[in-house]
């Protein structure tokens, strides 16, 4: 990770390109229980004919099948905390191409304006909705997990399969028919 704009915070590595399409999971800090993360991990280290590349999807795509089944206290599925969670990032002054609110985790694709980076953006975005989530629940404490997911969108296609993925959330989900019954969902 020679390129300054390539960092970590312990477990996953961020890119902090300012004229980067990114894709950004972040998850309620009780999303996904640790037991869980450590059960896919096993599962998948130890299958002996895949690349690091392919483990690396299948745990994600494992661990995105669990987010989905709805754990934890699901705080987004109140539609006032969706609500918070909408506003805080359609008006962050940064390009949302498209957006996703799940009961338990978020979707988005976004490209970070010249003056900030992704990490100070998703600093202030977890901070901002932890504070105004927390007054509507009176309740106190963390509500988001500590690390977020983003994956560097490489050209054209791989940004229409991002689109696609997150256009598709809630329908895998069991959530609805038809993207078009979901309210949380939104694109340029």
């Amino acid at each position: 990770m020679e390129d300054s704009r390539w960092h970590s915070r312990g477990y996953l590595p961020h890119f902090d390109g300012v004229s980067a399409i990114q894709l950004v999971t972040i998850r309620l800090a009780d999303a996904l229980p640790i037991k869980v993360i450590e059960s896919i991990r096993r599962s998948v280290d130890v299958e002996k004919n895949s690349n690091p590349d392919e483990k690396m999807k299948k745990r994600i795509t494992l661990i995105e099948q669990f987010a989905d089944k709805g754990y934890g206290k699901c705080l987004l599925k109140s539609s006032g905390n969706s609500q918070i969670v909408k506003e805080k990032l359609l008006k962050s002054g940064h390009m949302i191409y498209v957006w996703v609110i799940m009961p338990n985790h978020i979707h988005f694709l976004i490209k970070i304006n010249e003056n900030s980076t992704l990490s100070r953006f998703m600093k202030a975005f977890k901070q901002k909705t932890t504070r105004e989530i927390n007054i509507r629940e009176n309740t106190s404490g963390i509500i988001w997990q500590k690390e977020y997911y983003d994956r560097y969108i490489r050209d054209d296609k791989h940004f229409s399969v991002a689109k696609a993925y997150i256009r598709s959330n809630p329908v895998k989900a069991g959530l609805v028919k038809d993207i078009t019954e979901w309210e949380w969902y939104g694109e340029l």
